[in-house]
């Protein structure tokens, strides 16, 4: 019983480092995200600042296109996050369900041990 039980407590702390890898994977992906992104607003907003009157209106449209790009990027970087969550809460929940089942099927064992 004393097994069984320390076993829990392992797939638990398993299960524990994994989700935490899965924040400090978010954390990265959020992290190069928002630092990508300011990056081309700024170089973005700078060009568009640096152009002079009949180039301006072209900036216009390159603006636009711009600003359509970036919202393509965070909807696929939403996408990608979601998806890396989605894996792992499979993951987690798969390796809490296998050790349920063992721990199950162990007191079974026990059990019948027991009433022999």
């Amino acid at each position: 019983m004393m097994e069984n039980h320390r076993k829990n407590l392992e797939a638990m702390n398993d299960a524990n480092k994994m989700a935490m890898e899965v924040i400090k994977t978010i954390a990265q992906l959020q992290s190069q995200y928002v630092k990508q992104t300011f990056e081309e607003m700024n170089s973005a907003l700078r060009e568009m600042m640096s152009a002079k009157k009949p180039e301006a209106e072209n900036k216009w449209e390159t603006h636009a296109s711009k600003i359509k790009d970036a919202m393509t990027k965070a909807i696929d970087h939403t996408a990608s996050i979601a998806n890396v969550v989605v894996k792992s809460h499979r993951d987690i929940h798969g390796k809490m369900q296998d050790r349920f089942a063992e721990g199950m099927d162990h007191m079974k064992d026990s059990a019948s041990k027991y009433k022999n």
